[in-house]
């Protein structure tokens, strides 16, 4: 944003619009929600008054005393009042910590202001924010800088989102999955509210290859299976401009264009079946760290290697975070940790004391596995104190080898799939997804091949696919992006 969110002149003006449009639109039949910001950052404070007596203010709360401060950061402030706000560059520090924490806390609370005034108005009209999830999970200014979809989803309807899954030409997978099913599976798990991606980039702009309508179908239909159940496409719209963003989207393409609307049709006739999927609870937890993400460099690789692994162990997958853990140490138990068997720890390296305090109450739960090195520094680059006694697994250098490992080991961690698939030799089957559910007496089974090459399924049991009406025997091929809803007895 280019002005000052926490200025009360700039919320007065914007109080002002809101208690103008909004009474004259709540109303509307055709009006499904109200989106607060359109790619929400807030990445240069530094002009911001507001922000620069709020940010000592914070340090204050966050640290007791100046001297507890440069403890915990290395420095030799003499105050609080002295200490800058950080400019728009991230720069791994201990300052860096607080102000991510700061700024993600401070922006949430103007999503969360604009939301009570609508609520005011309209007490039933949902809101919610459009995050730029695909940024989220890295370091960077676009992403966890300033937004939280943790603190996002305390005052949202749905949980909105931005992202993008583009058709791949190389490399193991057909399609980008992992970006968007895990900002789907990271959002679900802080708020079991439905996903509105209201700009879903589906084509890469001013791409004029041909892009098959599978990648179009499984896009979508994908996306369904792992909570969204809203969407708008970028982008609708045509152009004769070449260089134009526009050019080389959907409407260029009228078998794109044919997939998306098959797909709209199979996914309002089964959504039934597909909402019961959506609303199974998370099995395995994988662990999220913004300090290692702020403070280290191998934790983001590990933990994107981890869920891509994890993903293909046919149950459902959550995310877990330091503010979870951390409310865990106070006694406060939030989703997904109610429902976890096993959580994941991908070569954490920084964690914070409480943080710490809430994983180790919770490895004597449930399991906890440190995949690589576990965590031995605070927050702040500090030697932690005390020793995580958590059993471990080696992380491999890629996710089909970690996938092996995981699979050897989730029967004893109790997590068993509830339609388990082989290969036709009967072993576990890297690269295809399931997601299943009981549904009226019987088990419906979501499954999709993100390989490059046809697979060979092996189920066990005839089953019927409801999206194309087809009887399939035991075992089966299964072509890539041809995702098959099947019911089994």
């Amino acid at each position: 944003f280019k002005y000052c969110t926490h200025d009360p002149r700039a919320r007065g003006v914007i109080e002002k619009s809101l208690r103008y449009v909004i009474p004259r639109i709540k109303d509307h039949p055709a009006l499904h929600s109200i989106c607060l910001s359109n790619e929400p950052l807030a990445t240069n404070l530094t002009g911001c008054a507001v922000s620069a007596k709020a940010w000592p203010e914070w340090l204050v709360k966050r640290h007791g005393d100046i001297a507890t401060l440069n403890r915990h950061w290395g420095t030799e402030y003499d105050g609080f009042a002295e200490i800058p706000i950080p400019g728009a560059e991230f720069k791994s520090s201990p300052m860096t910590v607080d102000f991510v924490r700061f700024n993600q806390e401070t922006f949430a609370e103007f999503h969360a202001w604009m939301a009570g005034v609508i609520r005011g108005i309209a007490p039933d009209l949902p809101v919610h924010a459009k995050i730029m999830m695909s940024a989220h999970f890295g370091r960077g200014l676009h992403g966890m800088w300033s937004v939280s979809p943790e603190l996002f989803a305390e005052f949202s309807q749905y949980n909105g989102n931005d992202c993008c899954n583009w058709s791949r030409r190389g490399g193991d997978w057909s399609t980008g999955w992992a970006g968007m099913e895990s900002g789907y599976d990271f959002q679900r798990s802080m708020a079991d509210m439905p996903v509105f991606n209201s700009e879903n980039h589906m084509i890469i702009d001013r791409d004029h290859n041909v892009i098959s309508p599978d990648h179009l179908y499984t896009e979508l239909w994908q996306g369904a299976i792992h909570g969204q159940s809203s969407t708008t496409f970028w982008v609708w719209e045509r152009t004769s401009a070449f260089t134009n963003a526009t050019s080389g989207g959907i409407l260029h393409r009228p078998d794109g264009v044919e997939a998306l609307g098959h797909c709209n049709l199979d996914l309002n006739r089964l959504a039934a079946e597909v909402t019961t999927i959506q609303r199974v609870a998370p099995e395995v937890g994988i662990f999220w760290s913004a300090s290692s993400i702020i403070q280290g460099d191998t934790h983001r690789l590990a933990m994107a290697r981890a869920y891509e692994a994890a993903a293909f162990l046919g149950v459902q997958l959550g995310f877990v975070t330091e503010r979870r853990l951390e409310a865990l140490a106070r006694g406060e138990t939030k989703r997904p940790l109610d429902t976890l068997k096993v959580l994941l720890v991908p070569q954490v390296t920084h964690l914070s004391p409480e943080a710490r305090a809430g994983l180790a109450k919770l490895s004597k739960r449930i399991k906890v596995i440190v995949v690589g090195d576990a965590p031995t520094m605070d927050e702040y680059g500090r030697q932690a104190t005390g020793p995580l006694e958590l059993a471990a697994l080696p992380l491999p250098d890629d996710a089909g080898k970690l996938f092996e490992i995981l699979a050897k080991n989730a029967p004893s961690w109790g997590v068993r799939p509830l339609v388990p698939i082989t290969d036709e030799a009967g072993k576990p089957l890297f690269g295809v997804e399931v997601r299943a559910a009981k549904h009226n007496g019987q088990r419906v089974a979501s499954i999709c091949n993100l390989l490059r090459a046809p697979r060979t399924i092996d189920l066990g049991a005839a089953s019927t696919d409801l999206i194309s009406g087809r009887k399939l025997p035991g075992q089966f091929t299964l072509d890539p992006l041809k995702p098959v809803l099947l019911r089994l007895p």
